[in-house]
């Protein structure tokens, strides 16, 4: 199950594992992975998105807000998907609407147009949309879902360049795309690549985080 920060994919069915844990609990959930038929591609997967090669790395900063953040949450790891799409088209459907609003047109056009996902599984768990069928939505759904006609467009191109998208290992190309600005590009550098110093400038809760 691959599960963002934000809770976007909490409902769907992939490979990847992407939590925080504290460092020395990723040993059961890699051997774990390793029960699986293809082990060593589904570790690296879950090595990547539990940020295991920073468990090992001791951070000492000297700045002394951030020394004072890290000795809170020492445990604090940044995973990385590595699916810019996956990263991305939900980052859209955050543009310019509350939270409830995206996760609410998020639920319905997943449920509506992926398939379960195979095997033993919850019943409501779906398969991460595939670029193609992310073209293929038809405009009225998109408008049902509640996502304006810009955002419908943003996610369709971005479909469209999937293939260039997933070669990108920074957010610096990803502001040239239409309808894809600072803001978008940010939560798309954590999400995917586990950028820790990628912010997301004009997020409306980013003053009450910080």
């Amino acid at each position: 199950v691959s599960m963002s920060t934000l809770g976007w994919f909490t409902l769907v069915w992939s490979t990847l594992v992407s939590v925080n844990v504290p460092a020395g609990c990723a040993a059961p959930l890699l051997a774990w992975a390793g029960a699986w038929p293809k082990p060593p591609k589904i570790t690296f997967q879950m090595e990547r998105c539990m940020a295991v090669h920073m468990m090992w790395r001791r951070i000492a900063p000297d700045e002394p807000t951030i020394a004072a953040a890290h000795r809170r949450v020492p445990h604090l790891r940044l995973g990385r998907t590595g699916r810019v799409l996956e990263a991305l088209i939900p980052a859209i459907l955050e543009q310019r609407v509350s939270g409830i609003d995206a996760f609410r047109a998020w639920r319905l056009l997943v449920t509506k147009f992926v398939t379960p996902a195979p095997g033993p599984a919850p019943a409501r768990m779906r398969v991460p949309p595939s670029p193609e069928q992310w073209r293929l939505v038809p405009s009225w759904e998109f408008h049902l879902a509640n996502v304006d006609p810009g955002r419908a467009r943003t996610v369709v191109g971005c479909a469209r360049r999937a293939d260039s998208l997933e070669r990108l290992t920074n957010g610096s190309a990803l502001v040239s795309l239409p309808g894809v600005g600072e803001w978008t590009a940010a939560e798309v550098a954590q999400r995917a690549w586990g950028d820790a110093d990628a912010l997301s400038v004009g997020d409306y809760h980013l003053a009450n985080v910080v």
